[in-house]
């Protein structure tokens, strides 16, 4: 998706600077300004698709794997939000496919997306395993909480994670309840390698 947009948006601004060069010798000056500014929105909005794909798929993932994905996002979001976060892994490293890999890191970003925009949480303890051949990821909260039956436009977002995680072979249990927090367990039932295990 991210490639297709950039090339779209490489393509465009071909075609503004194909158009400015035909039009050297307009002296509209409303025509020239114009022409700079989309170039300049093209450059911005090429940024940001790069920056989006980043978020989405950070090459943390690629060269280090999973766990030190986790973490760094888990960094990043203290330093955004100021919400602590204990990111626990219970190896010290996971081997699995890149499809679960991106999958449940995924997961972790939406989570924590919905923590910082509705619990009014200030500390989210997370922890990676595997357990009989599942990997469990597991996030808690100390905020607000909600009802988990409800179906209002917040729990979109949760909605969106269950079916990924189905979509991964696992499934996804929420646990809340108005004024005690909310813990997500994320559990994807695939074999996967276990190495170093502490």
């Amino acid at each position: 998706m991210h490639d297709e947009l950039g090339q779209l948006l490489t393509g465009f601004k071909m075609d503004v600077s194909l158009l400015r060069k035909r039009l050297t010798g307009n002296t509209d000056p409303v025509v020239k300004e114009k022409l700079e500014y989309m170039l300049l929105m093209v450059d911005e909005a090429v940024k940001f698709v790069r920056n989006l794909a980043s978020e989405l798929r950070p090459s943390i993932l690629d060269d280090l794997g999973l766990i030190p994905a986790l973490e760094w996002h888990s960094r990043e979001f203290e330093k955004r939000h100021n919400i602590k976060v204990d990111f626990r892994p219970l190896m010290h490293e996971l081997t699995t496919s890149s499809v679960i890999a991106t999958g449940l890191f995924r997961i972790y970003q939406e989570s924590m997306t919905n923590v910082a925009r509705h619990s009014n949480a200030t500390h989210v303890d997370v922890s990676l395993g595997i357990v009989n051949d599942e990997i469990i990821l597991s996030i808690a909260d100390n905020g607000k909480g909600f009802d988990p039956s409800s179906t209002t436009k917040k729990t979109l977002g949760l909605l969106g994670m269950r079916e990924r995680a189905t979509m991964l072979g696992g499934h996804m249990d929420i646990l809340s309840e108005p004024g005690k927090g909310t813990k997500i367990v994320i559990t994807i039932r695939q074999p996967v390698e276990k190495m170093a295990t502490l």
